[in-house]
């Protein structure tokens, strides 16, 4: 339920409790009224995230919000992004604002999206290197294994035989 339909179906149950003159209903009724007045002439922030720059402002100009252009700060979630593209808005698209409420456009230029794509292949390489001394690792463990077994192998061997020749001995005896 939006906050705007719970609003008023407070307003219509503290509407219907005033009759009855309690302080605390009316009080409640007051606060609800207070907020349906405060935000009866709230408008929409155009969602506009994937909009080129130049008609996002057009767009925010038609509906006389003030707003700011800045620049994204490089991020791997940009590598793959176009310049001079709206990539988010603060507050963000679809959020219910009072009219005269600033919009922050953020957007990426190429230096931005350039370190972008250095960060992601830096993240690639650096992934690659841990896969890769993974599977050193594994083959270490791998042979470490395969030599104890070897050797718990030798082992066991020679009990066996030094087992069956005491065996023997006292068979003989």
């Amino acid at each position: 339920m939006s906050k705007g339909k719970m609003l008023g179906k407070l307003t219509q149950i503290a509407a219907g409790s005033i009759l009855g003159s309690d302080p605390v209903e009316e009080a409640a009724a007051k606060i609800v009224n207070d907020q349906m007045d405060k935000r009866k002439d709230y408008v929409k922030v155009p969602d506009i995230v994937g909009v080129p720059l130049a008609d996002a402002e057009k767009v925010l100009s038609k509906y006389q919000f003030k707003f700011i252009k800045t620049l994204a700060d490089p991020d791997i979630k940009y590598a793959n992004k176009r310049t001079d593209i709206v990539l988010a808005t603060k507050p963000k698209g679809g959020s219910s604002v009072p009219p005269n409420t600033f919009i922050k456009l953020i957007y990426a230029d190429q230096e931005v999206l350039t370190a972008s794509q250095l960060q992601l292949k830096d993240k690639a390489i650096q992934q690659n290197a841990q896969k890769e001394s993974n599977k050193l690792l594994m083959h270490k463990l791998l042979d470490t294994s395969k030599s104890q077994a070897g050797k718990f192998s030798d082992k066991l061997k020679f009990n066996l035989k030094s087992h069956g020749k005491h065996s023997s001995q006292e068979t003989d005896s």
